[in-house]
């Protein structure tokens, strides 16, 4: 069940230098992204777009980042990717791209996936971004889909020191679309290096998945109000939408994604779950108790 952690100091950063947080007014005046000879950081310029069109901006987006501005600045978008067009299914953008992507570092491609996510985000019609190369969904370096793509995804303090960031594997474990059994997803995780990782697990759960084809175990505004471990056990503490307002028949199903996915940390044997600091608490459809710390079950896992 556990592995071994791959953890790496993320040197590229999904953060920016000076990047605003709001939407231009219709102005036409947008921020893009470049980076520097080593890979290490995003800096911004001011765009104007000539075209009033979104996806005719989405084009001149991705043709002036190809561009070198300045002696000592470098394009975010890897050699060879091509832009081959793009369409908005209602606020989700779906841009197209071809070449190997595949074959271009994993820190590379983080870096033009924030850089590019965080550009067209700006669209007024824009609220999340799907990118797909020779066909298929863009993958992080474990190999999973990364999805609807977001700014907020990507951290924005230029204050935070890149080399301050790390990447793991870890196992996370989302519904089934049927929202009947849980399904292993391995998947890789930038964090800061003064964060707990049983922390950062939890918040990608509430996050939710990346993936279409699964669901959430969890409400998106489920509050987590601790998490630390002692004597292998990993204690979590929610509020209590945890219980109240449940996004499934299976009381099994928020419960083993916050266990299985825990477990899987070296260091963890068991979770105790508590709400509101007490664990004297049954799921709402009375199958589970949360008086005893849980252990990894596979009973509930997608064969």
């Amino acid at each position: 069940m556990k592995k071994n952690l791959s953890i790496i100091f993320l040197s590229v950063a999904l953060f920016f230098c000076a990047c605003s947080e709001t939407k231009p007014q219709n102005d036409g005046g947008y921020t893009l992204y470049f980076t520097n000879s080593n890979a290490t950081v995003l800096s911004d310029y001011s765009y104007n777009a000539s075209s009033k069109d979104a996806l005719a901006i989405v084009k001149e987006f991705f043709d002036s980042m190809q561009g070198v501005l300045t002696e000592g600045s470098v394009s975010v978008i890897p050699t060879g990717i091509k832009y081959s067009g793009a369409e908005l299914n209602g606020d989700i953008l779906n841009v197209f791209l071809t070449g190997d992507l595949d074959s271009v570092p994993v820190r590379q491609k983080m870096l033009f996936y924030a850089a590019f996510t965080r550009s067209v985000s700006q669209l007024a019609e824009v609220e999340g971004l799907i990118l797909y190369c020779n066909g298929e969904g863009v993958t992080d370096g474990a190999g999973t889909n990364m999805g609807i793509l977001k700014a907020s995804r990507f951290v924005s303090d230029a204050a935070y020191d890149p080399n301050d960031y790390r990447e793991s594997e870890v196992v996370l474990y989302f519904a089934s679309a049927e929202n009947t059994a849980l399904v292993k997803t391995p998947s890789l995780v930038a964090y800061r290096s003064t964060s707990a990782l049983e922390r950062v697990i939890v918040e990608k759960i509430i996050e939710g998945p990346s993936d279409e084809s699964l669901s959430a175990t969890v409400p998106p505004t489920l509050t987590l109000l601790a998490v630390n471990v002692r004597d292998k056990i990993c204690y979590v503490n929610f509020d209590d939408k945890f219980v109240t307002e449940t996004i499934t028949a299976y009381d099994y199903i928020p419960v083993y994604s916050i266990v299985n996915s825990l477990t899987e940390l070296d260091g963890i044997d068991s979770v105790q779950i508590s709400i509101n600091g007490s664990s004297e608490i049954t799921m709402p459809h009375g199958e589970i108790s949360l008086s005893q710390p849980f252990t990894y079950s596979d009973l509930y896992v997608e064969k």
